[in-house]
């Protein structure tokens, strides 16, 4: 429940109302409700949406932070709080991206917390940043999302920062082991980051802005960051390579509103909410959020 309040809250804007809501015959949503936390605990999303606006204000960084640590518990196992053990509302990620001006959208509810959390399972769940564009559509695929949620979740990645070491050795040093910079990044982008980024330090923390432009405002740079090869990770200048994908990679770059984009996320992040979702008797519903409850 408590990653549910979560989830709930990352991500505010002004799609709710257009966003359509499931229906009770909807089985990918079995289980889940708009609402399900009415009765219970009425003034759940309140409570959230107030605590995130003040950890956000007080720290931006943690709005992006928040959505990614949703991502990788979302792939890993359902949004089941496997990945950090804490329970699953999704709204405080919602609403951390309220605060970077991104979409709102009503989330569904009353997922359980998962009982099982493997390293194993987010190094087999979860894409690596240097994966290709038909890597990316097979690990979205086995998930159930299409290539558009592909395309329109990885627009994330206009607000946050990378450390080096997940991108500098593919694409400043060493592309494809060749010891080489990667040929489709942008030659005048280059050299900044380089000098960001120590050659060689497969350990280097150093943190550098995804879209150097607005890094902590949610609108549609990254996807003109991708057109202009300016972007951090191989998996990102990969939407390039797929027909639909660069197609829509262009069609946002080129946007003068965030309206479509903005419709398009929120349907994309349901999708995702309602991946391998445990409820009724599975799973458990924790007292303490981050420990089991045996």
């Amino acid at each position: 429940m408590a990653l549910d309040v979560l989830l709930r809250l990352l991500i505010l804007a002004a799609v709710a109302s257009a966003m359509p809501v499931p229906g009770p015959t909807d089985p990918a949503a079995a289980g889940l409700a708009i609402g399900f936390y009415n009765k219970t605990c009425p003034k759940a999303e309140e409570l959230v949406l107030e605590e995130m606006r003040d950890i956000v204000h007080e720290d931006r960084t943690l709005g992006p932070a928040l959505l990614r640590l949703l991502f990788h518990d979302c792939f890993v196992r359902g949004c089941d709080g496997s990945i950090m053990l804490k329970s699953r509302s999704k709204k405080g990620e919602r609403d951390a991206m309220f605060q970077s001006n991104g979409p709102r959208f009503p989330v569904e509810t009353g997922r359980r917390d998962g009982k099982v959390s493997l390293c194993i399972d987010a190094e087999n769940d979860l894409a690596p940043p240097h994966a290709n564009i038909v890597d990316l559509k097979t690990y979205f695929s086995v998930k159930n999302l299409s290539w558009k949620d592909l395309v329109v979740l990885s627009g994330s990645h206009t607000i946050g920062r990378a450390q080096c070491a997940a991108f500098a050795p593919d694409r400043l040093y060493n592309n494809s082991g060749l010891g080489v910079q990667d040929p489709t990044l942008d030659k005048a982008y280059a050299p900044e980051l380089r000098e960001r980024c120590e050659p060689g330090n497969k350990e280097d923390e150093t943190l550098v802005d995804m879209d150097p432009k607005s890094p902590y405002e949610f609108d549609l740079s990254y996807y003109r960051d991708v057109l202009s090869n300016k972007t951090l990770f191989v998996s990102d200048q990969a939407l390039l390579d797929d027909r639909w994908t660069r197609d829509y990679v262009a069609r946002m770059a080129a946007a003068e509103s965030t309206e479509e984009y903005f419709e398009d996320y929120a349907a994309a992040m349901i999708n995702m909410g309602r991946m391998e979702v445990l409820t009724g008797g599975n799973g458990e519903i924790r007292k303490f959020c981050s420990a089991y409850v045996d």
